[in-house]
C-alpha cells in the first residue's frame, strides 16, 4: 500500500517536472483563438469591400481592386488555416501527454490491484473457520476479519479507479484521432487556398497585361465579352429548347420536401430562381437558371446530399466569362441533380462518390460572374446530361457543360432548407 502510494506520488512529481507547460499551453491556445477571431473580422471587411466594389461599376480600376481585395482575403484565409493547424497540433500534443499520464496511472493501478489480489489469495487459503478453531484470541479473529474487509474494499477501489482511467484513456485516444483527421483536412485546405491565391494573382497579372493597364482597352474587352456571352446564352437556350429528353414528374421529390442541406456554412441568398429583377437585367432569356449565394472566392462548397459526380468542367476554356466557368454536376439517389458554377477550384472528379457535407470545391468568380459567388442549379437528374457542342459564339471551340430541357430546371429553394427572412439579400 505504502509502495503504491509512493509510486503514485513520484509519478505525479515527475509529470509536473516534465510537463510544466500546460498552463502556458492554455494561454497559447486562447491567443491563437483571439488571432483567428481577428482574422475572421478582417476577412469579413475584405468581403464587404469586394461586394461594394462590384456595385461601383465594371471598370478596369474596380476589376483590379476586386482582384487585389480577393488576394488579401485569401491571404487572410491562409493565415487562419495555418493558425488552426497550429491549434490542432497543440491539441494533439496535449492529448498525447494525457495518454502518457493515463497509461502510467493504469500501470500503477494494475500493480496495486495485483498486490491486493495476492493478499486476498493468502487470506482465502487461511479461512476464518480455521482461525476460529485455532488458539488465536477473539481480538485476533476480529483483526483478521477487518484486514480481509479492508483488502476487499481496496480491491473495489482500485478496480473502479482502473476502469475510470481506462475510459479516460480511450476518450483521449478517440479525441486524438479526431484531431488528427481535422489536421489532415486543414492541411489539405491550406494547399487548396494556396492554389486559389496563385490563380487569383495570375488572373490579375493577365488582366493588366491584356489591357496594358488602360481603361479603353478594358472597355473593348468587356464589350466583346458581353456580346459573346449573350450569343453563347442564346445558342444554349435554342439547343435546350430542342432537346427531346423527358422525365417523369413522379420520379423527383415534391417541391418543399427539403431533401438537401445548405451547400455553404453561411447562407445569404443574393438572387433567386426564375424571372427576377436581376435576371431580366443580366440574362437575355430574362430568367435565372438557379439560385445565387454570397460566397467569397475560396469558400468551401459542400455536397447537399450523398451522390455521384457525373461531370466536371470549365466553360471558360471555350468561351471565357460566358457561362458556368468551373462547374461540378452531381446526381443523387432522390432523382435530382445539382450543378455548382463559378468555382475557383474543383476537388472531385467524374465517378467520385460524395457524402453530404463533403467539400467538393471552392466558390469563385469564373464564368459569367460580376463578383465572387456560388451558383447552384437543380435539375431532374434523368433529364440532364453533360454534352459537348461546337460553339458559335467562340468558333472553333466545343463547350462541355450540363444541359437539360427548360422544364427539367427546378427551383433549388424548394429542396434546400427553408430560408429565414434574414437569409435573403435586401436591397
Amino acid at each position: 500500500m505504502k509502495r503504491s502510494f509512493l509510486s503514485a506520488f513520484i509519478l505525479c512529481a515527475y509529470l509536473l517536472s516534465v510537463f510544466p507547460v500546460l498552463p502556458v499551453f492554455a494561454q497559447d491556445k486562447d491567443e491563437l483563438q483571439d488571432q483567428i477571431d481577428a482574422l475572421e473580422k478582417e476577412i469579413a471587411q475584405y468581403q464587404r469591400e469586394i461586394d461594394s466594389t462590384a456595385k461601383e461599376g465594371d471598370t478596369l480600376k474596380n476589376a483590379i481592386k476586386q482582384l487585389s481585395l480577393t488576394a488579401s482575403k485569401l491571404e487572410a484565409d491562409i493565415k487562419i488555416t495555418e493558425k488552426q493547424i497550429k491549434k490542432a497540433q497543440s491539441d494533439i500534443g496535449y492529448l498525447g501527454n494525457q495518454i502518457v499520464e493515463k497509461s502510467e496511472t493504469i500501470n500503477i493501478h494494475q500493480r496495486a490491484l495485483a498486490g491486493t489480489i495476492r493478499d486476498l489469495y493468502v487470506r482465502d487459503t487461511n479461512p476464518i473457520t480455521l482461525v476460529l478453531t485455532g488458539s488465536d484470541s477473539l481480538s485476533q479473529v476480529v483483526g483478521e476479519l477487518d484486514t480481509y474487509k479492508t483488502l476487499q474494499d481496496k480491491f473495489k477501489t482500485e478496480a473502479s479507479s482502473l476502469r475510470t482511467t481506462k475510459i479516460g484513456l480511450e476518450t483521449s485516444k478517440s479525441k486524438t484521432e479526431s484531431h488528427k483527421k481535422e489536421l489532415e483536412r486543414l492541411k489539405s485546405t491550406l494547399l487548396d487556398e494556396r492554389k486559389i491565391l496563385k490563380q487569383s494573382q495570375l488572373e490579375k497579372d493577365a488582366l493588366l497585361k491584356q489591357t496594358a493597364n488602360k481603361e479603353e482597352n478594358y472597355k473593348k474587352i468587356l464589350t466583346d465579352r458581353i456580346a459573346k456571352q449573350q450569343q453563347f446564352e442564346a445558342e444554349l437556350r435554342e439547343f435546350e429548347l430542342n432537346l427531346k429528353t423527358k422525365f417523369d414528374a413522379n420520379s423527383i421529390p415534391k417541391a418543399g420536401t427539403r431533401v438537401f442541406s445548405w451547400p455553404l456554412s453561411d447562407i445569404l441568398i443574393t438572387q433567386q430562381f426564375g424571372a427576377t429583377v436581376d435576371s431580366k437585367r443580366l440574362y437575355a432569356s430574362g430568367t435565372h437558371s438557379g439560385v445565387d449565394f454570397r460566397a467569397g472566392t475560396g469558400t468551401p462548397v459542400l455536397a447537399p446530399a450523398n451522390g455521384e459526380v457525373v461531370g466536371v468542367g470549365d466553360t471558360d476554356i471555350t468561351c471565357p466569362r460566358a457561362s458556368f466557368g468551373k462547374w461540378i454536376l452531381i446526381s443523387y439517389d432522390n432523382g435530382l441533380a445539382t450543378a455548382f458554377g463559378h468555382l475557383s477550384l474543383i476537388k472531385v472528379k467524374k465517378g467520385d462518390q460524395v457524402a453530404r457535407g463533403q467539400v467538393v470545391g471552392y466558390s469563385g468568380n469564373t464564368g459569367h460572374s460580376t463578383a465572387p459567388h456560388l451558383h447552384i442549379t437543380v435539375y431532374a437528374s434523368s433529364a440532364v446530361t453533360v454534352t459537348g457542342k461546337p460553339s458559335q459564339a467562340c468558333s472553333g471551340k466545343t463547350y462541355i457543360m450540363p444541359v437539360a430541357p427548360p422544364d427539367a430546371y427546378l427551383d433549388p429553394l424548394s429542396y434546400l432548407p427553408k430560408a429565414s427572412a434574414s437569409q435573403f439579400k435586401t436591397r
